[in-house]
């Protein structure tokens, strides 16, 4: 069965266990070009008043932002969040938070 790159799909309808999904495909087909995973937060450096962090599976990059004295970053991290950044390949961002802050409802049953 062939699969229709831009949409993972053979075309016929329903889902069968098994089908391969993006992801899969890109990994096995190991075709340069198709990005295989979203990028994911590894790690959070203090740099003087910067905080500088690293992301596994970023390709393309991402611009600086101003923030001043930050002490954490959260990013779509939220109930129903907006996912607005994308790597070069057009895959988002995974969502993450550099702190362990309690929650508002840590305390309540």
């Amino acid at each position: 069965m062939r699969l229709n790159p831009r949409t993972c799909s053979s075309g016929r309808s329903g889902s069968a266990p098994g089908n391969p999904t993006w992801r899969s495909l890109a990994e096995a087909s190991k075709r340069p070009g198709i990005a295989a995973r979203s990028p994911r937060f590894t790690s959070m450096e203090m740099n003087g008043s910067k905080i500088v962090l690293s992301f596994s599976d970023a390709t393309g990059g991402w611009r600086p932002c101003d923030v001043a004295e930050p002490v954490a970053v959260r990013y779509a991290w939220a109930d129903n969040p907006v996912c607005n950044m994308y790597s070069g390949a057009g895959l988002p961002l995974t969502p993450f938070r550099t702190d362990d802050f309690p929650g508002i409802t840590v305390n309540t049953r």
